[in-house]
């Protein structure tokens, strides 16, 4: 069951169905292989990192339009809902708001779930019950 859960979790968090393949013949071949997959996996993990920081980007200017418009629905005004974030606020940001990769990342999940019955089925018709 560990071995299914950590291919489903590779998948769910956009490793290639070609770096889970590459994983599986790695596992499959045993002992002696231990720092390529830990290459692999650092970095699968790498890119994993990327996108964690890349959606608390967009998270903290979803939160922050969501605080003006509380703030404007508190005082009973509508004006200003549109202006632009103060610089100190978003200072931080390392792309604008509207290339925010959030609606890449669903696109990218949405694709990754179709694929990712395939490749749970190749590992699973592997017949690997192995824990690495």
């Amino acid at each position: 069951m560990d071995w299914l859960r950590i291919c489903v979790k590779l998948r769910e968090s956009g490793m290639p169905l070609s770096g889970l393949e590459r994983f599986t013949e790695l596992v499959r071949q045993g002992p002696g292989n231990e720092a390529e997959c830990l290459r692999l996996l650092d970095d699968h993990r790498k890119r994993v990192d990327v996108q964690i920081q890349a959606l608390e980007e967009c998270r903290s200017a979803i939160a922050w339009k969501v605080d003006v418009y509380a703030e404007h629905l508190a005082r009973g005004e509508a004006g200003g809902l549109w202006d632009p974030p103060p610089p100190e606020r978003m200072e931080q940001r390392a792309t604008p708001i509207m290339s925010c990769p959030f609606q890449a990342a669903l696109q990218h999940a949405g694709a990754a779930l179709s694929q990712l019955q395939l490749g749970v089925s190749r590992v699973v018709s592997a017949g690997l019950g192995t824990g690495r």
